[in-house]
């Protein structure tokens, strides 16, 4: 996979981050999307420590706040999964366990440089 390196400033100090992104044609997996948005989440904590602009923040907080109340209103919080979803999404993983989608969690680390 490529390296994507991006530098913003931010204050004084400058955040550095860097994103994988997938080979043409590969499509991550759940586990792969999760742990790039656990990185992404990372990087945008240290950036808003940094960050002493009020007017951004607040902006950011608005988007933030208007996130949230959108998953609030999603099925994803605000209802529990049914029975058949729960079914549905566990053959879903035993179809991929069979077909040897599996990667080691000391791979996928390796893969998003979170080691």
């Amino acid at each position: 996979m490529k390296k994507k390196s991006d530098k913003k400033e931010y204050g004084k100090k400058q955040v550095v981050y860097q994103l994988k992104e997938p080979a043409a044609g590969y499509k991550t997996t759940e586990t792969e999307n999760s742990l790039l948005n656990a990185a992404l989440k990372k990087d945008l904590h240290k950036a808003i420590d940094t960050i002493n602009d009020a007017s951004f923040l607040k902006a950011v907080h608005v988007i933030i706040k208007d996130k949230l109340t959108q998953i609030e209103d999603d099925t994803f919080i605000g209802k529990p999964m049914s029975l058949d979803e729960f079914y549905a999404r566990n053959a879903r993983s035993q179809e991929e366990i069979r077909a040897g989608k599996l990667v080691s969690h000391k791979e996928v680390k390796k893969h998003f440089s979170l080691h």
